[in-house]
């Protein structure tokens, strides 16, 4: 038996515990601000009363894994997300990764009109918007 096996045997692991990327199926309720974070932003997102959610933290107190357990949560067929783990971009990169991720393709616009009026066309498009749609400008 490998040394790995006899890890995962000891441990009753069925997967490695630990990798680069959070794992909701490795969380384990631990803390109450964390739980707190999960039903309060799954509330907002489901309520849909056009609010805003930040979940700020240190490193290491698992702002990544909440979001993961917000994301798991919800119905994929309900729901369109962009999961940003790299916010340090231009506004403009950060609107083409956005959209890249909403509409599955890669967008190749550059110019800043062109941009927003993707963005806004991909909004005012998504399922279950109620035509009210979101406007964003900067």
């Amino acid at each position: 038996m490998e040394p790995r096996e006899k890890y995962y045997e000891y441990w009753g692991l069925h997967k490695p515990p630990f990798d680069n990327v959070p794992d909701p199926s490795m969380y384990f309720d631990m803390h109450t601000s964390v739980e707190n974070a999960v039903a309060e932003t799954l509330f907002a997102i489901e309520e849909g009363n056009e609010c805003l959610v930040v979940i700020v933290g240190d490193v290491g107190l698992g702002k990544t894994m909440t979001l993961r357990v917000i994301v798991d949560a919800l119905e994929p067929e309900k729901y369109r997300i962009a999961f940003v783990t790299n916010p340090d971009m231009t506004f403009m990169q950060l609107l083409r990764e956005i959209l890249g991720q909403l509409t599955g393709e890669q967008c190749t616009e550059s110019r800043r009109e062109h941009i927003l009026e993707a963005f806004n066309r991909t909004l005012f498009e998504a399922p279950g918007s109620r035509k009210k749609g979101a406007d964003f400008h900067r």
